[in-house]
């Protein structure tokens, strides 16, 4: 059995050998002052991909070096903590979480010397490089591992905070008043889920607002990979789409792919498409429960020249493509929502009309004002009803009327929408599978905030919060990347798998009476020796290999000389 001897006085240089049997094992085992098995788990394989992206390198020439342990270790084992599958420890706990993993001696640093002070200087320091870090690690896994950014998803979703956060600028106060928030946005290629670009943005702020920042980014992320960005095409989900994007999509030469929320315009082309011309393009696309079916018919939609009625300098009108889609299903949960709407907004106001003549309803004023509150609040079906208040104070009476009319108008456009694109070259079908197929960026939300567990922070310092959600998403690209190379190799794992997998693989630190010590990574079982040399393979393509093969110490051995080099 080869075994690893670590030298303390200089940590990053190995000493490999195979001892023979009978005096030097004896000899050996005499020698050995205490043996800790601790948790390896998949921390050399996380530790491995942070490798190959430059993730040393860039924290160097980003952050340089000015205390007791490196940056990047300091860095590399917060980003490990967010990995583990476990529940993240604050930082004021991260040294007696590290005492439990392979990680000091893996590293060769002491764990008192990752403390909260150490980290949090490192991530008060992130926000200013962190731009420049990521831009590294993206080009690196681009050149490596041959990512797809052509084809992008993006969303967003908000972070929560526990605390008051009073004073903060990106802790805001979100759809719960109770709440505070942040908004994080982020692409993902569309085949693997890998984060490709990103941002933050305070809670309050709505999604389509930042958009036009985003296509930035994408354009500079194209730059530095070598790609126009005429062949990005990105889409997202439905209504994060108006005028003004349109015209980023077009200034910056990039493809998309979006629809806007229902306007007037939007209504007047549907009610251009007969239902023969619709019904005479049927289309299908994948979701998590099958195959469905919707149908389309192209057509084109100018964009003004105008925002919000004034003319936009230097625009010009653009008749864009445009597909007007029927999705059955849309149909059916759309109609649900307005009638549960319209339920609730009769039932208030029958409410309102039973307090009438009692107590503050007795003046017509007060009880007008909260007819006009309920309208405001159930604004998408108040035109579905009529309401009538008479009388004069304290002797009032009020009628309810439901227009269905205006129920049967509205219902005219349940399941209908409008896309918008300009990459024509594009099929009806790839426009939609496209548009309908956001599940693989919602998975990759999920597992922000399931398995790297970004939410929710503690952290009062907004400088600290940027630089913790730049260590999560690190996490995430490098938890990423791994699932992406188990698929590429024909086995679907998720990350949440591939932990429990590992999990209990324990490797054995010999400390020696001499004070060095030596690393036992024992021979891995036949799962756990498949999962390593998928994940060490040449771009993940797998091998057939004999159950029992020691591939993991022999991995092992490899990253300890390129750690040594």
């Amino acid at each position: 059995m080869m075994t690893r001897r670590l030298i303390r006085e200089t940590p990053h240089i190995y000493e490999q050998r195979r001892p023979s049997a009978g005096s030097a094992t004896k000899s050996v085992m005499q020698n050995i002052h205490r043996i800790d098995a601790l948790e390896l788990g998949t921390f050399g394989v996380y530790d491995k991909v942070l490798q190959e992206l430059g993730f040393r390198q860039a924290v160097e020439i980003g952050l340089g070096d000015d205390g007791d342990i490196p940056a990047d270790v300091a860095l590399r084992c917060l980003v490990q903590s967010r990995l583990a599958g476990e529940k993240p420890s604050p930082l004021s706990r991260i040294s007696e979480w590290l005492s439990s993993t392979i990680l000091p001696t893996w590293y060769g640093v002491s764990p008192e010397k990752v403390n909260e002070y150490r980290l949090g200087r490192l991530l008060e320091k992130l926000p200013d490089q962190m731009e420049a870090i990521w831009a590294t690690l993206i080009t690196n896994a681009h050149q490596r591992y041959e990512l797809d950014v052509k084809d992008l998803v993006g969303d967003g979703t908000t972070v929560t905070f526990a605390g008051k956060y009073e004073g903060s600028e990106l802790a805001t106060r979100g759809r719960e008043p109770d709440v505070k928030q942040m908004l994080l946005t982020l692409n993902v290629t569309s085949r693997h889920g890998i984060p490709v670009v990103w941002d933050i943005f305070p809670g309050n702020t709505t999604d389509n607002t930042t958009v036009c920042g985003n296509v930035t980014k994408i354009v500079q992320m194209a730059e530095r990979l070598g790609i126009e960005p005429s062949d990005i095409v990105t889409w997202g989900d439905r209504g994060r789409l108006n005028y003004d994007i349109i015209r980023a999509y077009h200034r910056d030469n990039v493809k998309y792919i979006g629809s806007m929320q229902v306007s007037k315009s939007q209504t007047e082309l549907i009610d251009t498409v007969s239902d023969t011309q619709l019904f005479a393009n049927p289309l299908t696309y994948e979701t998590a429960k099958g195959v469905k079916l919707c149908y389309g018919h192209r057509t084109t939609m100018t964009i003004p020249a105008t925002s919000r009625g004034k003319k936009v300098k230097d625009a010009v009108e653009i008749e864009e493509p445009a597909l007007v889609v029927f999705l059955p299903e849309l149909k059916e949960s759309q109609r649900a929502d307005r009638e549960k709407n319209l339920g609730r907004y009769w039932k208030r106001l029958e409410q309102i009309a039973s307090f009438l003549n009692n107590g503050n309803y007795c003046k017509k004023t007060y009880a007008e004002a909260q007819l006009k509150k309920a309208e405001t609040e159930y604004s998408s079906v108040s035109k579905l009803v009529a309401w009538t208040l008479t009388g004069e104070d304290k002797n009032l009476t009020m009628s309810l009327t439901r227009l269905h009319d205006a129920c049967e108008h509205a219902g005219r456009y349940d399941g209908r929408f409008v896309v918008l694109f300009n990459c024509p070259h594009l099929s009806d079908e790839e426009i939609i599978r496209r548009l309908r197929g956001r599940n693989i960026v919602e998975q990759t939300i999920g597992d922000l905030k399931g398995t790297i567990e970004v939410a929710p922070i503690y952290l009062h310092d907004d400088r600290r919060i940027k630089g913790l959600i730049f260590i999560c998403m690190v996490a995430l690209l490098v938890q990423s990347i791994v699932v992406m190379l188990l698929a590429r190799a024909k086995l679907q794992m998720t990350a949440r798998k591939l932990n429990a997998a590992l999990k209990g693989n324990k490797a054995s630190v010999l400390t020696m009476t001499d004070g060095s010590v030596v690393l036992h990574i024992p021979q891995a079982r036949p799962q756990e020796a498949f999962l390593l040399r998928i994940l060490d393979s040449e771009q993940g393509k797998a091998e057939v290999i004999t159950p029992g093969e020691d591939s993991y110490l022999r991995w092992a051995a490899r990253l300890a000389e390129a750690r040594g080099s």
